[in-house]
């Protein structure tokens, strides 16, 4: 197998391919491609229909090029082909460890930050420290004042449901499950709670509180609990090719 330049006018696009290219994301493949020119050639079977960079050739025509490099895999019978072109694209897909790209991010400049595909507002000012231990959550100055553990939470659906649940037949294992569930609907007052918190003496009920993150006091203790967390999704360009 050899690299060669073909016209982009010989090339198929297949007319079925599954993954879906928006228009931002073939903009930023352009700039890549126009900063850093072709790292990976496009891949073609034995008629020239395209198996691998689909994003890459659409980005080319963007760019106005009339040719570009390519990988001809002639061997491949068709099934072969239909493989490898959902295979490129689904081995692909990974997590990122936030906690090593965030440091390499930092480390581009701006130009080249923009060519990444992740969004720039990850990389703040050092005294930020936005995605470091600064978390900016609810503050309560807790009054003297100990409320009532009815004013803590309500659930105004509780009691229809669990009726509901009581009244329709179903295996007990399954209502348990939806008896769990109801308390999904449960909306806690944090202000109360954190007063209740504040005016309490009982140091178990402060601890199991504070493992439940009624209240949180040590952020390290909620993120290593689950409830603190930086999702991905969140984090990351959902454009990928």
């Amino acid at each position: 197998m050899k690299i060669e330049y073909i016209s982009i006018e010989d090339i198929k696009p297949y007319n079925e391919n599954a993954k879906v290219h928006k228009v931002k994301q073939i903009k930023q493949v352009a700039d890549s491609i126009k900063r850093f020119g072709f790292a990976q050639p496009l891949v073609v079977d034995k008629n020239n229909e395209l198996i691998i960079g689909h994003c890459r050739l659409e980005a080319s025509k963007e760019l106005g090029y009339t040719e570009v490099p390519v990988l001809k895999m002639e061997e491949l019978s068709d099934k072969e082909v239909k493989a490898l072109r959902l295979a490129d694209n689904k081995l692909n897909e990974s997590e990122w460890d936030m906690a090593l790209v965030l440091p390499e991010l930092k480390a581009l400049d701006t130009d080249l930050l923009k060519l990444t595909g992740f969004r720039e507002d990850l990389v703040l000012n050092p005294d930020e420290e936005r995605y470091t231990k600064k978390i900016v959550p609810p503050v309560y100055e807790p009054s003297s004042q100990k409320p009532l553990l009815s004013e803590l939470y309500q659930n105004l659906q509780e009691t229809e449901l669990l009726e509901k649940i009581k009244n329709t037949p179903m295996e007990q294992e399954e209502a348990e499950f939806l008896r769990e569930a109801v308390h999904r609907l449960t909306r806690f007052d944090y202000k109360k709670i954190a007063d209740y918190y504040a005016n309490t003496e009982n140091e178990g009920l402060k601890a199991i509180m504070e493992d439940l993150a009624l209240v949180i006091i040590d952020y390290d203790k909620a993120i290593e609990l689950g409830y603190i967390k930086l999702s991905n999704d969140l984090l990351l360009n959902d454009d990928e090719e």
